[in-house]
């Protein structure tokens, strides 16, 4: 009974509540009409407030626009009746330029028929002079006895030879310019090149006397029939002899410059170890031997990667690195190839030349003394053959036969590189050669020289290196009384005496490179008037 009654005051607590919750939303949706119709009626009286605005605007629009068409009416109007009347204006001036050209036209028919006229006349009067010139012609021709063309011939070959004069003239006196400032520009660039080379002398003495302190090692080293001694020669190919005046020293000789450097590193150690026996001997010449040939190549490699040299022929490399081993009166020739490449390029640099060729050229020029020992010939000739063999640029092969005068001189980098040349040998404490040797040597090549009686002068050039000797030839007319008593020398007869003075000089002079002979004949024909 409770829970029914329980039940039924819930249910009736639920139904009041489901009405009065109707109610309070009955009274919001009413609320919410109003609010919808009275933003409508806001909304519809914003719309025709709009419309009324945009119909006032779009009246005062097409007021504005009419004025506007009205206004550019107006306007074209007058430039129409502008337009029209400069047309009116143009046709006017076009009318009278019209005038104006019929005249002009008219003005120039005329002057066209005078000078027809003229032309006419002229084309007479040419033909007239033509037939008189032709007329002058044949009787200068006449007169002359030869013809126009032959005229014409003789007046063109005396202007070219007066030409020809001229230009000889402006020549001469060209080279009489340069010749005047040669010296002075000669000296001024020696004196820059030489200042701006900071170079120290090289003089060294390569000791060929090698003392033996062990009395056998000395007995087996100098006894040409021992087997170390023998073994020694047939390894390194050089000559080995005693020195009398020194005891227990032995003395290496030979023309092979790096044959005798690796007998000396050879005798050394022998000595030093008191080695005789063959096989020993052997292995250490051939370990010196490669010891040797290595600095050979690292000392070309060197050298050329001082300047920059590049493609460099394995051949020239190894020329290049033999120098280092090649005196020249205690001169060190490398070092003297890499001055006068040095001097060449700064000389070179002066002149405004290429430098590289320059370099190339002094680090090569010398190439040739490695040679010397194997071939005969000027080392400068050697050098060269190898350097176009070796594929070398013809300016660089130029520069290296030519700088002893064995070959004519086709560059300005040859004349430089001999003047580098010049200067690294020559200059004070250069080389060990004192003056009086030098001026004893000169004087016994002249006095070989004048041994003929046909020899009337003797000229010694470039250091002692060339000969002149300058003979009587045949002399006619005026002078020939003073060749009373001498007979002069045939042409058949000039090479003998080059050959037997050139003979002389090798026998009786000691001299370094080579002594070239040049026998010269002179024929004179004199004649006076009186």
């Amino acid at each position: 009974m409770i829970i029914t009654s329980t039940l039924t005051f819930f249910g009736t607590g639920l139904l009041a509540g489901g009405l009065l919750y109707q109610q309070l939303l009955r009274k919001r949706l009413s609320g919410v009409h109003q609010d919808c119709e009275q933003q409508k009626q806001e909304t519809l009286r914003d719309s025709l407030a709009v419309s009324e605005k945009a119909r006032e605007q779009r009246e005062l629009q097409q007021t504005t626009l009419a004025q506007r068409v009205e206004d550019e009416k107006g306007h074209l109007q007058a430039q129409h009746a502008r337009a029209k009347k400069s047309a009116h204006r143009r046709s006017e001036r076009l009318e009278q330029r019209r005038q104006a050209n019929d005249l002009l036209r008219a003005r120039i028919d005329q002057i066209d028929e005078s000078t027809r006229a003229k032309e006419e006349e002229l084309g007479q009067t040419r033909q007239s002079m033509d037939e008189a010139t032709r007329q002058q012609s044949r009787l200068t021709e006449e007169r002359a006895g030869s013809t126009g063309l032959e005229l014409k011939g003789e007046l063109i070959s005396e202007l070219v030879g007066a030409k020809k004069i001229w230009l000889a003239r402006q020549a001469r006196h060209h080279s009489e310019l340069l010749q005047q400032n040669a010296d002075v520009r000669a000296r001024l660039l020696i004196k820059g090149t030489t200042e701006r080379y900071s170079g120290a002398g090289h003089l060294e003495r390569l000791q060929n006397q090698i003392e033996v302190p062990n009395a056998r090692a000395f007995a087996a080293l100098s006894d040409p029939e021992h087997p170390a001694h023998q073994m020694l020669i047939e390894q390194i190919g050089f000559e080995l002899r005693t020195i009398a005046e020194k005891k227990n020293t032995l003395l290496v000789q030979g023309d092979n410059p790096l044959a005798r450097e690796v007998a000396r590193r050879v005798i050394r150690q022998l000595a030093n170890r008191s080695i005789t026996a063959p096989n020993k001997v052997r292995a250490i010449s051939s370990r010196t031997r490669e010891e040797v040939e290595r600095e050979v190549q690292n000392a070309g490699r060197k050298a050329t990667r001082i300047f920059g040299m590049k493609n460099v022929h394995p051949e020239v490399l190894e020329l290049v690195g033999r120098l280092k081993f090649r005196l020249s009166y205690s001169q060190n020739q490398l070092k003297h190839a890499i001055e006068v490449a040095y001097l060449s390029g700064l000389m070179a640099e002066e002149l405004g030349l290429n430098i590289a060729h320059a370099q190339r050229g002094g680090l090569l020029h010398d190439i040739g003394k490695a040679l010397t020992h194997e071939r005969e010939g000027s080392h400068a000739v050697l050098g060269a053959e190898v350097a176009r063999r070796c594929g070398e640029d013809e300016v660089i092969a130029n520069a290296i036969g030519s700088h002893h005068h064995d070959e004519p001189m086709e560059t300005p980098i040859a004349t430089i590189v001999t003047a580098a040349d010049a200067l690294s040998g020559a200059r004070p404490g250069a080389r060990r050669e004192t003056a009086t040797l030098f001026l004893e040597r000169v004087q016994q090549i002249e006095e070989i020289a004048r041994r003929d009686s046909g020899v009337e002068r003797v000229e010694i050039m470039h250091g002692g290196r060339e000969v002149r000797v300058i003979v009587g030839g045949q002399q006619l007319g005026h002078d020939a009384a003073e060749q009373k008593g001498k007979s002069p020398i045939g042409d058949e007869a000039l090479h003998p005496l080059a050959e037997d003075i050139a003979q002389d000089i090798e026998d009786e002079v000691i001299y370094p490179g080579q002594v070239r002979v040049t026998v010269i004949r002179e024929s004179r024909a004199t004649s006076i008037a009186h």
